[in-house]
């Protein structure tokens, strides 16, 4: 504060100051200077208060008044610097954190742009993911034609069994129920009931029965030749169910692949995603509190307030001399009665008779005075 209030004042500029300056150098003039003006202070608090006075004494009642307001001034700006000299330390190391923050968020996303530029990938989600939804699509469909394969096989197996059995194929149920089938049954049907009718009213020899008997052969030819197409369509679609199945199972298994290969690729992203989160989260919680410590740091409310700034004073403070002669002369007083006593204490003379016996473990022959009364005597 000292230093301050010098460096403030410019008394380093003074006569004295240079004089010292030239004999001692500049670092013990400003020392000395600063010992002297610490030492004309005084600092003197209220009694049951929080007040304080500030006291210096000088020579010159200009210099005493700028000594006091600078030192309060210089009181106040340490006080301040000293506490927020912290929070302006922790400002710098949270600012050079934040740096290097940004530069990780900015690397870190540059890699995971690059890295889905050069995959092409677009959407991080699976559950988005077109190849995903073909995917199941597919799974779905290659479900479904093996079931009916199966389906497909299982009447085939029947079909095969009742061939063997001696039952004609227009009879399978799956081959009657056909559209064109059934209807050359019923016309075969038909057809018999005019031939039954034709062989009792014109006879077996009768050229309309004989062209009914050809034409029901005709029928029956192409109810087979129906038959065995349905059946051979039936049984074809075993095996066509089969090849498609086998072209999805080929298909879900590029879709796989390259689901798979997708995969890698998102896990390699989300790995990414996470060190920008992590960084991230970070980043912003060190932003929240640089805010707080910035705002900290350029508070500038002093621990103290000045209640009334030095004044120019009228008069001395001192010395007072009323005072100082009054209090002179009881000292001089005192001190000269003193100095009586102590002499007359190292002057050891005998004054009495008294003195004599005490000082002496003698007897006392004779005694000399100016007492006319007093009367000689000796003792033995």
């Amino acid at each position: 504060m000292a230093e301050r209030v010098i460096r403030d004042l410019g008394l380093m500029d003074t006569i004295e100051a240079r004089k010292l300056s030239e004999k001692y150098g500049s670092q013990r003039a400003i020392r000395d200077m600063a010992e002297s003006v610490a030492k004309n202070i005084e600092v003197a608090p209220r009694k049951n208060s929080r007040v304080i006075e500030i006291l210096y004494s000088s020579g010159n009642p200009q210099t005493a008044r700028d000594v006091v307001n600078s030192a309060i001034r210089a009181y106040i700006d340490l006080s301040l610097e000293m506490m927020n000299a912290p929070a302006r330390a922790r400002k710098d190391q949270y600012n050079a954190q934040l740096e290097t923050l940004s530069k990780q968020i900015d690397d870190i996303q540059k890699k995971l742009t690059a890295y889905q530029e050069e995959f092409q990938i677009v959407d991080v989600d699976e559950r988005a993911d077109l190849e995903s939804k073909q995917m199941a699509a597919l799974s779905a469909r290659l479900i479904e034609l093996q079931m009916a394969r199966v389906e497909a096989q299982s009447k085939r197996q029947t079909f095969d069994q009742l061939i063997r059995q001696g039952n004609p194929g227009s009879d399978l149920p799956e081959v009657a129920g056909v559209g064109h089938i059934s209807g050359v049954k019923a016309a075969l049907t038909a057809l018999d009931a005019q031939i039954a009718n034709a062989k009792t009213t014109l006879g077996p020899r009768h050229p309309k029965f004989i062209a009914l008997q050809d034409e029901r052969q005709n029928l029956v030819d192409k109810l087979q030749r129906e038959s065995a197409t349905a059946i051979a369509s039936l049984n074809s679609s075993e095996s066509r169910l089969r090849q498609q199945e086998k072209e999805i199972e080929s298909e879900l298994a590029a879709y796989q692949k390259k689901t798979f290969e997708n995969k890698k690729h998102r896990n390699v992203i989300n790995s990414y995603q996470r060190q920008l989160d992590s960084v991230q989260k970070v980043y912003n919680a060190a932003i929240q509190k640089f805010d707080e410590l910035l705002m900290t740091s350029n508070v500038a409310i002093a621990n103290a307030s000045v209640m009334r700034w030095a004044e120019l004073p009228e008069k001395a403070s001192k010395p007072l001399l009323k005072n100082n002669l009054i209090f002179g002369a009881i000292a001089g007083l005192m001190f000269s009665l003193s100095l009586s006593f102590l002499l007359e204490l190292r002057r050891r003379k005998v004054r009495c008779v008294e003195d004599l016996e005490k000082e002496f473990d003698v007897p006392v022959m004779a005694q000399v005075g100016f007492n006319e009364k007093e009367r000689y005597f000796t003792q033995s």
